[in-house]
This record gives structure tokens, C-alpha cells and sequence, in this order.
């Protein structure tokens, strides 16, 4: 595709979302995948052993072959009798586990998470991924 389609086929992408109801100044605001992975802000702060928890800052450089075993090995202890790799990949729960672990914070803050920023934590870290 040349440069002048690609333009074309964006200007009517705007002029589609243009169309729809979407407020003209959300248009322009950044994809899931063009926001700051890394800087997670909670919508509902966490307190656990007296540290309060209201943003998290997620560091992928942690998540090693050593994060992924710890969070296989703590995945069956949290979940034992669905306890297979399979399992594991397709859960919330490891999910939740590995982003413990990309965060720095024990699991059970994220266990003590409000639904919304436990999935939101879930999300980025599948998004990291699919780069």
C-alpha cells in the first residue's frame, strides 16, 4: 500500500469515528497499545502490612524463566486442581501472579485489588506480550 493510500485509509478512519458518537476529544487519546504500560495507577488504593498500595510500576525486566517457575509453582498452590501449564497460561490467577511479580509486590496485594485494576494489571501484562 503507498504512502498516499495509507494516508487516505486513515483520514476515513477518522472521518468514520467522526461519524459515530464519540466525543471529538477522545478521538485523538492513545491506544491501549500506545499507553504507558509500565505506570499503573489504582483506582482503589491497597493496603497490605501496613504499605499502602495506589499505583504500581510494572518492570517486564523481572519477568524471567526463574518469574515464570515461581509463578507456576505459587499458581498451583493458589489453584491446585487445575494445576497444569495449560491451565496456568488460560487463568486470571497466573495472569495476576506474573504481574505480582513484574509490579515487585507480594501476590496477595493483588489478590486484595478492586476487580477493575486486578483485569487492568491482567491486560497490560498480555499486551507487553503481544509486542
Amino acid at each position: 500500500m503507498s504512502e498516499k493510500q495509507e494516508t487516505q485509509k486513515d483520514q476515513e478512519q477518522v472521518k468514520d469515528l467522526k461519524s459515530t458518537n464519540v466525543p471529538e476529544s477522545k478521538i485523538n487519546d492513545p491506544q491501549p497499545e500506545e499507553a504507558d504500560l509500565e505506570h499503573m495507577k489504582l483506582t482503589k488504593s491497597v493496603e497490605y502490612e501496613g504499605v499502602v498500595y495506589d499505583q504500581l510500576v510494572l518492570n517486564f525486566d523481572r519477568l524471567t524463566g526463574a518469574a515464570v517457575t515461581k509463578a507456576e509453582r505459587l499458581f498451583r498452590l493458589k489453584v491446585p486442581d487445575h494445576n497444569n501449564v495449560q491451565n496456568a497460561i488460560l487463568s486470571v490467577t497466573y495472569w495476576q501472579i506474573l504481574g505480582s511479580i513484574a509490579a515487585g509486590i507480594p501476590y496477595e496485594v493483588v489478590e486484595n485489588m478492586s476487580m477493575k485494576d486486578s483485569i487492568e494489571l491482567v491486560g497490560r501484562l498480555k499486551l507487553f506480550f503481544e509486542e
